[in-house]
């Protein structure tokens, strides 16, 4: 017997099932999961397999290029399996910005959810800079190769600013009560199957 939903915010502590919220959720919303769940497990899939022909079926010439190639795939392939256990919908303000949560990450806490989600965004920008290193890669080896040293020296380089940049922004989530609270003040929006993240202070 299936319990009647009500759409409200009384009881943020229940995660409804998702497929029971729908009706209380915008098409936007249902657009962007249905989207997620199609198109994040696909990028998986083809980036898992390009590690795959990268690692195993790559020419020994191409040893140092191999390294950059594997690391701007491996990031491509966490980013798609982030966004498909996340599902976020952004609600920024005045002084605060809001996440709402609908992947899978909401079952472990909003914290988890709040830190993918900072990864993610650093994993963007080292796949962009680690594009550029690979076109000033391909520019340079025209003239001589670059050792596997030198090659990984680069990358740890182009990962420095980012991966300080996780940590400084992956603590920064407030209280899950006090963003809900807020979120509902300000919005008063259906979160249903979601879980909320953010901060209500910057």
């Amino acid at each position: 017997m299936r319990v009647p939903l009500y759409c409200s915010n009384e009881d943020l502590s229940v995660l409804v099932p998702i497929l029971d919220a729908w009706p209380c959720m915008s098409p936007y919303e249902i657009a962007s999961i249905v989207f997620h769940a199609i198109v994040d497990p696909i990028s998986m899939f083809f980036n898992g397999l390009l590690i795959y022909i990268i690692i195993r079926h790559s020419p020994s010439e191409m040893k140092e290029y191999r390294i950059l190639l594997t690391s701007g795939s491996l990031a491509e392939f966490l980013s798609a399996f982030i966004s498909f256990s996340s599902i976020i919908k952004e609600f920024p303000t005045d002084g605060a910005y809001m996440f709402v949560h609908y992947g899978i990450c909401k079952f472990a806490s909003s914290q988890t959810c709040y830190t993918s989600f900072v990864l993610q965004l650093n994993l963007w920008a080292h796949i962009t800079l680690n594009l550029l290193l690979c076109f000033a890669y391909r520019y340079h080896s025209i003239q001589r190769n670059l050792s596997k040293l030198v090659v990984c020296g680069l990358l740890l380089l182009i990962l420095a600013p980012s991966t300080f940049n996780f940590f400084v922004g992956a603590f920064s989530n407030d209280d899950q009560k006090a963003v809900e609270e807020y979120f509902i003040k300000r919005y008063n929006h259906y979160i249903g199957p979601g879980i909320v993240s953010g901060s209500n202070d910057l």
